[in-house]
Parts: C-alpha cells; structure tokens; sequence
C-alpha cells in the first residue's frame, strides 16, 4: 500500500466524519474500491496510530469523534522535528504577546502522544531551556496574527501608527511584503501609500489594526531586498560604507566571539588588540554599539562617525566631568 493512497483514505475518513456521515470499513471500501479488510486496517491505523478518538455507533453502523475539539495530524513527527517546534514556541512567545504559544497548544494533545514512551517530554523542554529578550519591543498577539494573515493572503493592511519620537498617530494604508524578527521584536517591511515608498513599522506601535479587502501583487524581492539586508542591525539602505572599529586587548577576547555581521571581517593585532570592520548603511545603531563598549573601543574610519562619538563624549563629559 502506498504512501499517498493511505494518506487519502485517511484525510477522507476525516472529513465524512467532520461532515457526521458516520463512515466505516464498507464505506470506505466502496470509495477506494479496496476490501474491507484493507479498510479497517487502515480505521485501525487512524485509531491506534495517530490517536484519533474514534467510537464506533452500532445503530447507525459508523465511526465518529468522541472528542469534537480533535484534530487529525497526519504529519509524522520524529523526536527532533518536536523539539525544534517547542523550542520555536519557547524562543518566540514572549515577543509576540504568546501567539506562538497559542498556536502550538493546539497541536499539545499530538505532540503529547507521539513523545509516549521516549525521554523528551514537553515538561523537560519547559524546564530544560528558556529565552530572555533585553530592551525588545513585544507586539500584540492579535496585531501579529492580523499583519501576518494580511501579509500571506497578500491584502492591504490599515493601522494608526506612531513613532517614538512623536506620540499622535497617524493612519498607514500599506502592501505587507516582509515580517523581521530582530532582536526580540517584530518589524513589518511594506509598501507605504502615505509616504508611496517602502518603509518599517514595529508591530509594537500599530493599534487599529484591520485587513482590507483590497488585494495586491506582491513585488519582486529586488525593490525591497535592500531594507532587511546586507548592513549592520536593523537600520539599511541601498547605500552602505565601512566601518573599522579597534578593540582593547580586554574587549577583544569577548569580540572575536561574536558575529556584528555576515561579512565582518577580523584582524587580530600583535598587541592583542581587535580591528572589526563590517559594512554599514546607517550610523544610529552602530553609534549605540560604540558607547556600550567605552573606551575599550576605537573608531578608525569612517571619519563622520568618529567625530559622532566625539561629540556624545563631549555631551558626557559636561554631565560628568566635574
């Protein structure tokens, strides 16, 4: 018996009991035209091995869901596929208000039972790892389910909108295109009719949020590729340039540990200082980057970005100089 035919028969039997048909061995039989025998084997399989809770109702000669909540998983999970769709809930739930946990819960029951009899439990995972988000920016459950329904249906999306610098919203009309996970929070790449460019708007600011009914062609990656690609951090651009940071011997042993970029490039000193470059289309963030690290740390080029740092010194020292 093939793989696909088993898979039909089974996805069949589902829906005529989903549709209170009441289907059994015969019935199914005469669908497929196969024995009768092949067709309760393949109700046993149902049963015994993807856990369905069928009852039998001999007056009406058919099977049915005791459970009406029940739903059939006919993916086969091995015990690696589960612990990276835990660990997926684990890792992301907190930035997004739990829509990933919310999601996950439903296939609980499934998981539960195909995890019988192995070492992996879900307990273990809850216990065994954890994610902590620092500074992140979580988005609401039902915003991320909106935006990312609107994104996959590929249908206009409306929202009030505000920045942090300043608080009045403003009503966004925009083509979803790209969702970005980055740094604990949730970004939304999309086409902008207000602005009738391209631009990012964290999902933690939207409120309002509703998909239109209006539909679009989505764009090649080509216009948009450039906003969640090829500089350092979030902020990008079609335009980028080099950074050449020199590390302190102490801070250096931390900075060659960690990945700033896909193409940094590393250059240890015979005095145990660091250099890093890497490419960089907006200073904003890697500005940031610089202070966290003191005076552990050296800007070589460019010079716009030196004299950026110099100047915050400047501000800093007249707050704590005397």
């Amino acid at each position: 018996m093939s793989e696909l035919q088993q898979m039909e028969r089974i996805l069949w039997f589902d829906q005529q009991i989903r549709a209170e048909r009441l289907p059994n061995a015969r019935t199914m039989a005469e669908q497929f035209e196969i024995s009768t025998k092949t067709a309760q084997r393949t109700i046993n399989f149902i049963r015994d091995r993807l856990h369905a809770p069928l009852e039998y109702d001999p007056q009406q000669r058919g099977f049915y869901y005791r459970e009406a909540d029940f739903v059939l998983s006919v993916v086969r999970f091995n015990e690696e596929d589960i612990l990276v769709l835990l660990l997926a809930r684990k890792l992301l739930s907190s930035s997004i208000g739990g829509a990933v946990s919310m999601a996950v819960k439903g296939l609980e029951h499934s998981l539960a039972k195909a995890l019988e009899g192995r070492c992996l439990t879900i307990q273990r995972i809850e216990e065994g790892f954890s994610a902590l988000w620092h500074g992140h920016r979580p988005a609401q459950a039902q915003t991320f389910r909106l935006v990312s329904s609107a994104l996959l249906e590929t249908r206009s999306l409306c929202f009030a909108y505000h920045t942090a610098a300043m608080k009045k919203c403003v009503e966004r009309t925009v083509q979803p295109h790209h969702l970005q996970h980055y740094m604990g929070s949730w970004l939304l790449i999309a086409w902008c009719e207000l602005r009738e460019g391209w631009r990012k708007f964290y999902l933690c600011r939207m409120d309002d949020v509703r998909i239109l009914d209006t539909t679009f062609v989505p764009r090649p990656r080509q216009e948009w590729g450039h906003h969640v690609e090829g500089a350092f951090g979030i902020y990008q651009g079609k335009e980028t340039c080099e950074v050449r940071l020199l590390f302190s011997p102490f801070m250096s042993r931390y900075i060659e540990e960690q990945v700033w970029h896909p193409e940094q490039i590393t250059t240890p000193r015979p005095d145990g200082q660091l250099e890093l470059s890497f490419p960089v289309a907006d200073f904003r963030e890697v500005f940031w980057k610089i202070l966290q690290c003191g005076s552990h740390v050296r800007v070589l080029e460019p010079l716009e970005l030196q004299e950026q740092v110099r100047d915050e010194i400047r501000l800093m020292n007249g707050i704590y100089g005397n």
